[in-house]
């Protein structure tokens, strides 16, 4: 929001409590960076790194937010000049240099200071076995967030899926469960990938992780990788243009998919993307025959494929052949929005009542999707409170 005095006031707070938090003294870090006291964020990140070195190394890249090119700009400067004269340890400067120009370190970055040099008196060491001492969710959900954020993913994988079993904590502990997988699945294929760099087929997997999670200029750079050893590689095509459709660049995308076509034109997911682009630039009367090629894709993307064939459908007035699409996209309906759609045709087609049974399943199905995200809002923010 801004707020930095505001910030900076929160996190002076907690560390005069003398309590251990390594997040506020992170945090602190970046307060310093905003106000370009970069002698005092460097002294911190020193004392971090020595006692808390996988907390830096896992994030790092939040030390970057909101800061301008140019102040980016001096701090990597800064850390060049760090690192010729010895004043930072050689691995700090390359992890965050490292960060610095990724934007995350999800990647696998410089080993942190060996365990011998780190504080016994790890407080995620301690939420465990408090936990393992017979504690409520409440401290495994401490615990788990603590576990995520000093980069153990691992075990914060396996502590979230105990909380999955509790139906008071499934929701977090899917949402930890599911991230922490995330980034395991991510260093994985990192390492397989470097035991394997010339491989396509580990360019398009990195590709499809960036892409999931929303980095895509990054999985623009992974897929054309893969394809620049293997020209014609169909997964590295339509991770291409799926990419570039999230990006809203409906010509690369289309020319992407289509390269797909020219070798298999009968390839569901390949008409599928292009199907999509021509639905988003509304000639649905092109569209449908790529949909109808779709029909053929696999079970999990065959309600969007439904979806848009009723889309064209609607277009073209043909409303009971509308209806009929859309219902067999409702498994995949998880916010009420197909539910509309099939209202405003009930009602066109004047059947006022089946137009009001739909509308009430979009209400219903609207506040149950509000519902989820505030519940597991809350106890994500609970337990990062809890966890600080």
């Amino acid at each position: 929001k801004g707020e930095l005095a505001r910030a900076k006031a929160t996190i002076q707070a907690e560390l005069a409590t003398g309590k251990e938090c390594p997040l506020a003294s992170l945090a602190m870090v970046r307060v310093s960076l905003n106000d370009g006291d970069y002698e005092a964020a460097g002294r911190r990140l020193i004392t971090l790194w020595e006692s808390k070195g996988e907390l830096v190394q896992a994030n790092a890249h939040f030390l970057w937010d909101g800061l301008s090119s140019k102040q980016l700009d001096e701090i990597g400067n800064s850390l060049n000049r760090d690192g010729a004269s010895g004043s930072f340890p050689p691995d700090l400067v390359e992890t965050l240099k490292d960060s610095l120009h990724r934007g995350d370190t999800t990647q696998p970055l410089p080993s942190p200071p060996s365990s011998q040099h780190r504080r016994k008196d790890d407080s995620c060491g301690q939420e465990m076995a408090s936990h393992d001492q017979g504690s409520s969710s409440e401290a495994l959900l401490q615990s788990v967030a603590c576990l995520f954020y000093a980069g153990d993913y691992r075990t914060a994988a396996v502590k979230a899926r105990m909380l999955v079993v509790n139906e008071a904590s499934r929701s977090a502990g899917l949402y930890w469960e599911i991230k922490a997988n995330q980034k395991l699945a991510v260093l994985a294929l990192d390492e397989a990938g470097r035991n394997a760099p010339n491989s396509p087929k580990m360019h398009v997997l990195l590709g499809d992780i960036f892409r999931q999670r929303e980095r895509y200029p990054e999985a623009e750079a992974e897929y054309k990788k893969a394809l620049a050893v293997s020209s014609e590689l169909a997964g590295a095509l339509l991770g291409l243009s799926t990419t570039y459709f999230l990006e809203n660049k409906w010509d690369e995308a289309l020319s992407s998919a289509e390269r797909v076509l020219k070798e298999n034109s009968n390839h569901p997911r390949a008409n599928l993307l292009v199907a999509e682009v021509l639905v988003a630039r509304h000639e649905y009367a092109g569209a449908e025959p790529h949909l109808k090629v779709s029909l053929a894709a696999d079970p999990e993307i065959l309600p969007r494929v439904h979806a848009l064939l009723g889309n064209c459908y609607a277009a073209s007035d043909r409303v009971p052949e509308a209806i009929h699409e859309l219902e067999l996209a409702l498994p995949s309906d998880e916010d009420g929005g197909i539910h509309y759609q099939i209202a405003q045709l009930y009602k066109k087609s004047g059947d006022p009542m089946a137009a009001a049974a739909a509308l009430k399943v979009t209400q219903q199905l609207k506040q149950e999707h509000v519902q989820r995200d505030t519940v597991i809002f809350r106890e994500i923010h609970q337990s990062l409170q809890s966890s600080d």
